[in-house]
């Protein structure tokens, strides 16, 4: 169990697994340290909306240049219009869109070691915590930035997309 960290103290033992969301070893480690830990819960950073995507995945999200099709009626076209995204918005979906293409080079679904740690914790009846809070509650505090915040912001989403821009670059 060498990916695993503890804390201890003299009641409890917490063990925390660093992982990867499109590596099939994480989903191995996830899923075997559940098993030789049996510990009495697993917390995942995820919120239900997010662990019930990974858990039923629908089509992906497409980015709103690639939408076109035509049962889109002219209202869905505006809101997919991706000068009226918010910059939390535009850079969830950069991020997203990343790791999608990731995933699909490596032939991995991302989040295989949410869906592992998920899965084991039910095969050995283990308690789960969702402990993120929802998306749409970070996206809400970004979009609230001002100043050097929002700033921040515009400079991620620029130096993402002028690096995605100009490689073509197996990952």
């Amino acid at each position: 169990m060498a990916h695993v960290n503890s804390l201890e103290d003299i009641n409890n033992q917490i063990y925390f697994l660093g992982t990867m969301h499109i590596a099939a070893e994480s989903a191995r480690v996830v899923e075997d340290s559940i098993e030789s830990i049996k510990p009495n819960c697993v917390m995942l950073e995820l919120d239900q909306v997010r662990l019930q995507e990974l858990l039923t995945p629908k089509t992906p999200i497409r980015s709103p240049e690639t939408h076109t099709s035509s049962s889109t009626s002219s209202s869905e076209k505006d809101q997919l219009d991706p000068k009226k995204f918010s910059l939390s918005e535009k850079l969830f979906e950069f991020l997203h869109d990343f790791q999608q293409e990731l995933g699909t080079i490596m032939g991995l679904t991302p989040g295989i070691e949410m869906i592992a740690a998920f899965n084991a914790a039910h095969k050995y009846k283990v308690a789960v915590l969702l402990i993120d809070r929802p998306i749409m509650d970070t996206f809400q505090r970004m979009n609230s930035l001002e100043g050097d915040g929002l700033k921040e912001q515009e400079k991620m989403l620029e130096t993402l997309q002028d690096g995605s821009e100009g490689s073509d670059e197996s990952v």
